[in-house]
């Protein structure tokens, strides 16, 4: 179990977010009271926490980097991409945050005050969060998966629904003046909020586009807050890496894209790792110390994490990855009647010349193992 923090549930969603959601003055990929595009809210956190944060971006006065906190698919204070905010719930909502939700000035895929998606808040627990960690990733600060601050399960938020609407929102509903997808006080559906456009821009922002000051596809639609990239950058990013700490869809320091943040996990990986990527620190895609749920726990997910020698060479990666100790996608692997030890190259791998199944008796293994057939007495 992760810690648990006054109002802070697991990936949860704060006071009045919306779903997809807008929070009062937010906007869907949109920003709370105060936050920017698929910004922050009134005092965002971990990916970033500054007073202000953007969501792939700055805070108040913040750069991309130089927040204190600020993650790419952008936090606000502890908040997480996907993510949730103080008090968030499942994929969910804190007082009056939605599912996919946003807690006051919570980004859908979006963040809320520290909160993460598979994410975590400011003590978001299971699949789990420390204290500000991003989605698809960490930031900077944050411990294991687990260790946030007192992050309930995946759904006990105070007052909030599951994919629920909470005090003040709907279903996939309105918070305090916000419409069904629809707008928040003057946002749009997946819509303009204060001078948004379509799936739009927040203030400033371009269509799947950039919100103020963002550049190409810029803001992301999971989004890119005030001079945030596609998958992007915020405020000062170079490139999807070249922002203070942030490397490329990996290694920067907690802004990551499916990045990963200072120990940031994606359903992923705890301080340090990354989902598709690599975190800052990671020894090795197993190396981090304890990923949780759809992630590995205390190994990485898909991918390497700064420092990592192969994807492979992790000690127990889940998914998209090699187990313990696999040299090589090849390697161990059964050939024939045995498996091949150390294969150099495709063409060093001779067949083993062990026990050599019979013909037939090989026709109904095969058979067996992809139809189920069993052979006749």
């Amino acid at each position: 179990m992760c810690k648990a923090e006054r109002r802070n549930k697991d990936v949860g969603n704060t006071k009045g977010n919306k779903e997809i959601g807008n929070t009062k003055g937010n906007k869907k990929l949109g920003n709370t009271k105060g936050n920017k595009e698929v910004g922050n809210t009134k005092g965002n956190k971990e990916v970033c926490d500054t007073k202000g944060n953007k969501e792939v971006g700055d805070t108040k006065g913040n750069e991309v980097d130089n927040t204190k906190g600020n993650k790419e698919v952008g936090n606000t204070k502890g908040n997480k991409e996907v993510g949730n905010t103080k008090g968030n719930k499942e994929v969910g909502d804190t007082k009056g945050n939605r599912k996919l939700g946003d807690t006051k000035g919570n980004k859908k895929l979006g963040d809320t005050k520290g909160n993460k998606e598979v994410g975590n808040t400011k003590g978001n627990k299971e699949v789990c969060d420390t204290k500000g960690n991003k989605e698809v990733g960490d930031t900077k600060g944050n411990k294991e998966v687990d260790n946030t601050k007192g992050n309930k399960e995946v759904d006990n938020t105070k007052r909030n629904k599951e994919v629920g609407d909470n005090k003040g929102n709907n279903d996939v509903g309105n918070t305090k003046g916000n419409k069904e997808v629809g707008d928040t006080k003057g946002n749009k559906e997946v819509g303009d909020t204060k001078g948004n456009n379509d799936v739009g821009d927040t203030k400033g922002n371009k269509e799947l586009g950039n919100t103020k000051g963002n550049k190409e596809v810029g803001n992301k639609e999971v989004g890119d807050t005030k001079g945030n990239k596609e998958l992007g950058y915020t405020k000062g990013n170079k490139e999807v890496d070249s922002t203070k700490g942030n490397k490329e869809v990996d290694d920067t320091k907690g802004n990551k894209e499916v990045g990963d943040t200072k120990g940031n996990k994606e359903v992923g990986d705890t301080k340090g790792n990354k989902e598709v990527g690599d975190t800052k620190g990671n020894k090795e895609v197993d190396n981090t110390k304890g990923n949780k749920e759809v992630g590995d726990t205390k190994e990485n997910k898909v991918g390497d994490t700064k420092v990592n020698k192969e994807v492979d060479d992790t000690k127990g990666n889940k998914e998209v990855g090699d187990t313990k100790e696999n040299k090589e996608v090849d390697n161990k692997r059964k050939q024939g009647g045995g498996d091949i030890k150390e294969n150099k190259e495709v063409d060093n791998n001779k067949r083993n010349k062990g026990w050599v199944i019979p013909k037939e008796t090989r026709r109904w293994i095969i058979l067996k193992r992809t139809r189920g057939w069993v052979k006749p007495n």
